[in-house]
């Protein structure tokens, strides 16, 4: 992830593109990195992302649920309504990790 994040430097919105896709890749790991790198690099639009993670938090792999409410925890000031809304939801995950 600490790649991505360098990369986001020179191009942020190929790179938001970019993690973006990545989020629906068949590799739990490369959707998990993905999800990482969203909670950590600056966002022109905040609330779009908060789209994305909210909808990671339902993904298969638990690591990326676990991904997702970090990051959402990260970047969640832009919509707290919704995002406090959303976490409190996902205690209710079946992995007591999440």
């Amino acid at each position: 992830t600490s790649v991505l994040v360098k990369i986001g430097r020179a191009d942020h919105n190929a790179l938001i593109s970019a993690l973006y896709k990545a989020l629906d890749n068949a590799h739990g790991s490369i959707r998990e990195g993905a999800t990482v790198a969203l909670g950590q690099i600056d966002h022109v639009d905040p609330k779009a992302v908060i789209f994305r993670l909210i909808k990671a938090l339902k993904d298969e792999d638990f690591y990326v649920r676990i991904a997702a409410a970090k990051a959402l925890g990260k970047i969640g000031h832009a919509d707290p309504k919704v995002v406090i809304s959303v976490l409190i939801e996902a205690l209710k995950d079946e992995s007591p990790q999440v």
